[in-house]
């Protein structure tokens, strides 16, 4: 009878521990399940953002707006190729065994959903790119083409016998009018004839300047000596755009036969400019790359040498573009018009124009 009585109870413990075995679902399957469900939850979400966002690309981009036209069709026929139903996520089953079964499907259905995912927002963001592409094109062709408007391309040329009876030729290489409001072009046509360091304009102005100065940092920190003020009027060069800046280049030429210049026999010269605008002031540069300033708008140099490396040289005029009246509702300002170029205190000389770039 006892022996009945183990047999019993151990029967009941083998019942039980069977039970909890075949019960249900541990911590660790019902974690599982749950992440791979929210994972394509998520997923489903991001699929109808994308197919979204694909279609809405495709409808607002004509193929004249990007560089490629093929990006265009090829979003297209990715749009029509790709899937874009969801994945229907079933409720949690009771037993380990399809819970395990259902999370490996809600990964597999994970990784389709990315890979639908993926080609759609990969052939819009080629769509994207040629846009913007085209965009940079355009817009590089526009600086180009506006650098090339500014670049010097008129040339004026004087010959003068000096009273010592040296043969001279200078030659002036001038650009466009650009508004000092526009940096960055003035930084390109500076370099455009030569400038080194940064472009003098209003914008190098520093704290404590005196209005009237024109400095630029050539190494050595910001020029505020007053030997540096430039010519003309003392209002200030402000930055939206009333002053006008003009970059070239000047150079001389020795013609004189027998008689050459050399660091040994070196020789000075210089030419001038006039301007009908008390408001223009000249800058420019000399040969360790700072900039001179000058006060009556001549240029000067030591030739040692038959001929001179070609001078880079800035005009500014400040307190242009009157505001308009109702009697003058376009006003011009004729500062802008050009000058007289000059050698030999106005012996030889010549007028010129200068274009503006608006």
């Amino acid at each position: 009878m006892k022996k009945l009585w183990v047999g019993a109870i151990a029967l009941v413990l083998v019942i039980a521990l069977g039970l909890t075995g075949c019960g249900g679902p541990d911590a660790a399957t019902v974690q599982a399940f749950n992440t791979a469900k929210e994972k394509v939850t998520q997923l489903n979400s991001t699929l109808k953002n994308a197919a979204s966002k694909a279609a809405n690309v495709l409808q607002k981009t004509p193929q004249s707006s990007v560089l490629d036209p093929n990006t265009l069709t090829d979003l297209q026929q990715t749009l029509s190729s790709v899937s874009t139903e969801t994945v229907t996520v079933p409720a949690i089953a009771k037993d380990t065994a399809t819970i395990k079964k259902q999370t490996a499907q809600l990964n597999k259905d994970s990784s389709d959903l990315q890979s639908r995912i993926d080609k759609l927002n990969t052939a819009t963001k080629e769509v994207n790119d040629s846009e913007t592409a085209l965009q940079n094109r355009k817009q590089q062709e526009e600086e180009a083409k506006t650098l090339e408007a500014v670049s010097p391309k008129n040339t004026y040329s004087l010959e003068y016998t000096d009273p010592s009876g040296y043969k001279i030729k200078v030659t002036m290489r001038i650009g466009s009018w650009i508004k000092a409001s526009n940096y960055g072009l003035l930084e390109k046509a500076w370099q455009a004839v030569g400038g080194k360091g940064a472009a003098p304009s209003n914008l190098d102005i520093g704290d404590g300047v005196d209005p009237g100065y024109v400095a630029t940092d050539n190494g050595q920190g910001m020029s505020t000596n007053t030997s540096d003020k430039i010519a003309g009027s003392s209002q200030a060069m402000n930055s939206d755009g009333h002053t006008a800046i003009v970059y070239g280049t000047v150079s001389f030429e020795n013609l004189t036969s027998g008689f050459d210049f050399s660091q040994q026999n070196p020789y000075p010269t210089s030419c001038s400019f006039s301007y009908s605008s008390s408001d223009a002031r000249i800058a420019y540069q000399d040969t360790n790359g700072g900039l001179d300033y000058s006060a009556d708008f001549s240029f000067s140099t030591q030739m040692t040498s038959n001929t001179s490396d070609p001078i880079p040289f800035a005009v500014a005029i400040s307190g242009l573009f009157p505001n308009p009246t109702p009697n003058n509702p376009n006003p011009t300002n004729s500062s802008l018009d050009g000058g007289t170029f000059t050698m030999g205190s106005g012996t030889s000389s010549k007028s010129f124009q200068i274009e503006k770039t608006w």
